[in-house]
């Protein structure tokens, strides 16, 4: 199949009755599969052609002109085309009572009318999900508000399996929900979701980490115990970027060294391999690399080890 643009450009240079023919039959197909604006497209293309053709012989014209009336049969029955042609009769009865031209001309403005129907129903349908994911979104905070997190983790799951194009943006919107009703369980869950420690930026392993440091003073002691850990991965990955993106920036390298080593010091598993007492002594004195007169810095020190 020949593309609308090239048959255009074909037409217009110089039009074979060839390419009319397959024009006329792609139009009708396009009708048949219902796919209007296709099928009026390619039929405009047929008729341009046909006027610009000079030498058309009588049995020829006849046989175009059958093959039009095929393709409005069809096109007159389409849906898109009877919204778009209210009160003003058939394409078929247009083109018997005042020839090509004028049903160029019609098809053309029917055109329009049905692209700009199909705007209105797009935007249309585009609120409609806005207010749905709204409504979605309340549900889930009445949820929590009533104490039935695995009810809102339901609703939330819901919401962003049917909106896999937005999960993203609607994830974000999740978190804060779980944040604001203070459900630590869901909201790490979703956060962890969201996140990647080992593939975010810079900015994002700093905010999540700062949203798992806020969070840590809600009342759920079986989860607030453990936030040390869940903020572990996040600092490792702001230490190392840090040191990649911000190591000019003394205050950033003591900052991120002195929240790691907090993180670690209440560690009891090992961090990369290494006892954390070990990790923590290596880890301060290549901080103190950076930032060697920091006074936070050799005052965590000695929490392990750290001489001088």
């Amino acid at each position: 199949m020949i593309s609308i643009k090239e048959m255009q450009k074909r037409v217009a240079r110089k039009p074979e009755r060839l390419d009319i023919k397959s024009c006329l039959r792609e139009s009708n197909s396009m009708a048949r599969g219902g796919d209007a604006l296709s099928s009026i497209n390619y039929l405009m293309i047929s008729i341009f052609g046909i006027l610009k053709i000079r030498d058309l012989t009588k049995p020829e014209k006849k046989v175009f002109h059958d093959d039009i009336y095929k393709v409005l049969g069809n096109i007159d029955l389409m849906p898109s085309v009877i919204e778009a042609t209210q009160g003003e009769g058939s394409l078929i009865t247009l083109l018997e009572q005042q020839g090509l031209r004028e049903l160029f001309s019609k098809l053309q403005a029917t055109v329009k009318v049905i692209k700009n129907l199909e705007k209105q129903a797009l935007q249309l349908k585009a609120k409609e999900k806005v207010e749905k994911i709204k409504a979605a979104l309340a549900g889930i905070s009445k949820e929590l508000g009533k104490g039935n997190v695995a009810a809102a983790k339901s609703k939330a799951d819901r919401l962003l399996e049917s909106n896999s194009n937005k999960k993203t943006a609607l994830l974000e919107q999740v978190i804060e929900i779980f944040a604001e009703k203070q459900s630590l369980k869901g909201w790490w869950h979703y956060l962890q979701k969201r996140y990647n420690p080992e593939s975010c930026t810079l900015e994002e392993a700093r905010k999540c980490a700062n949203q798992i440091a806020k969070i840590r003073s809600l009342d759920d002691p079986e989860n607030a115990k453990n936030w040390y850990r869940n903020g572990l991965d996040f600092r490792l990955k702001i230490w190392e970027l840090t040191l990649q993106e911000d190591s000019s920036d003394t205050d950033a390298v003591v900052e991120a060294c002195y929240n790691l080593a907090i993180c670690v010091y209440y560690m009891q598993d090992r961090v990369k391999g290494m006892a954390p007492r070990v990790f923590g002594r290596e880890l301060i004195e290549k901080g103190l690399e950076f930032a060697p007169t920091s006074s936070h810095l050799k005052k965590m020190g000695k929490s392990f080890g750290v001489k001088g």
